[in-house]
């Protein structure tokens, strides 16, 4: 009996041991490639056949604000401004912060977003919220307040991103694959809710980051968590036109 217990107590500790560093890894990421502040200057750029200037303003964390890619027009949010002056001259604003969750968006992010008149909000937020084990029903609540600010205090058409399925294979690893993406999925749940009472435009992110990040490694960055130069054009690519 006594053999038992310890054999048992031995395989407890080696599976503690493997949540354990399992899950730290995710965490242990490198965020260095991305550190110029300057990135969140407003841009302008210039359509010469129109002589009108919308803004456009991004909230968000790391996702929003370009972290994968030391190539700042290969950030999301330059590459919707791009979209956006095919057809009239572009200001954006890029307010995201890496490490943001909805409750620092709504301290820090979405007064300035208010304050710049936008014609444009694009808002991606969650991830963090997500491993930072916030409730459904929390992050609800401060999505619905984000999105209910935004009607109320300003007319920009509001573009919501659902959150993405992060992470390589060999980051996110036997069970957190299983439990991120149940997370994720009601998490976006709610997304789906918000932008449906609301009437704002969603755009899926979650499942063409789940079919093709893990079979085109280019998509990700040396981090294995987030997107490289070329998965941040593939997400710009799932913004139609007609949606701006």
């Amino acid at each position: 009996m006594k053999n038992k217990v310890i054999i048992l107590l031995v395989l407890v500790t080696i599976f503690g041991l493997y949540l354990n560093r399992s899950y730290s890894r995710i965490y242990n990421r490198d965020e260095s490639q991305i550190s110029d502040i300057s990135w969140q200057n407003p841009t302008i750029i210039k359509n010469p056949n129109f002589q009108n200037t919308v803004k456009y303003v991004a909230l968000g964390d790391s996702l929003t604000v370009g972290v994968g890619t030391n190539d700042r027009t290969k950030t999301l949010p330059y590459l919707i401004s791009q979209k956006l002056a095919g057809q009239m001259s572009v200001s954006f604003v890029n307010l995201a912060v890496s490490g943001a969750t909805a409750e620092s968006l709504i301290k820090n992010q979405l007064n300035k977003a208010v304050n710049e008149k936008p014609n444009y909000v694009t808002i991606l937020i969650g991830t963090n919220d997500l491993h930072s084990l916030v409730s459904v029903e929390k992050y609800s609540e401060e999505m619905n307040h984000i999105i209910s600010y935004l009607i109320k205090n300003t007319q920009a058409k509001i573009i919501m991103f659902n959150i993405p399925y992060l992470g390589s294979d060999s980051l996110i690893v036997f069970p957190y694959n299983y439990l991120v993406n149940y997370q994720v999925e009601r998490y976006n749940q709610v997304l789906t809710k918000i932008a449906e009472k609301n009437n704002v435009t969603l755009i899926d992110l979650y499942k063409p980051s789940k079919e093709y990040f893990s079979k085109q490694s280019n998509f990700y960055s040396s981090d294995n968590f987030h997107p490289s130069g070329d998965g941040y054009i593939m997400w710009s690519n799932l913004v139609p036109s007609k949606d701006l």
